[in-house]
């Protein structure tokens, strides 16, 4: 069976009581709480285009600077290849073969790796690594050693 709404006439309720007037309010209401929704919704998608413009900004200017730091170290590089070379063409020159100035300049070259490796402490600890029972002697371990904790013993069955 159809539910029927009573009637409603001259903007009257059943009981007596106007409801044009505060369904025109609250329709209002409603309008503007909606339109705050929007504008509240607005303002935060413009806050995030405005840091995503500022991040994109700063991410092309240190990309820029890293190119260019790139290109000079590039350039530099170039640079120094042909001076070794034309030092090892003219250090060969003066010795009688040129061979002989190119096995100089590289011995200085691997001197001077080699002196860098020894004396370097980063690279010190490449040269020996850590044995494992080092690291497991005690949490005092001395510093740079990553301290690895025993195995866990296997649980017996003290229950029973």
């Amino acid at each position: 069976m159809p539910r029927s709404e009573p009637e409603v006439s001259g903007g009257r309720k059943p009981g007596g009581r106007e409801s044009v007037p505060e369904a025109a309010a609250l329709g209002r209401a409603l309008a503007h709480g909606r339109e705050l929704g929007q504008d509240l919704l607005d303002w935060v998608d413009l806050k995030f285009q405005a840091e995503r413009m500022k991040l994109q900004e700063l991410l092309n200017e240190k990309l820029n600077l890293a190119v260019d730091v790139a290109l000079a170290i590039g350039l530099a590089g170039v640079g120094v290849f042909f001076v070794l070379v034309a030092l090892a063409l003219g250090l060969g020159t003066w010795l009688g073969h040129p061979g002989w100035g190119f096995l100089l300049v590289g011995l200085v070259f691997l001197a001077v790796g080699a002196a860098f490796y020894l004396l370097h402490p980063t690279l010190k600890d490449l040269r020996r690594p850590a044995l494992v029972d080092e690291a497991r002697l005690s949490p005092d371990a001395p510093q740079g050693r990553a301290y690895v904790p025993p195995p866990a013993e296997e649980e017996s069955d003290a229950k029973s």
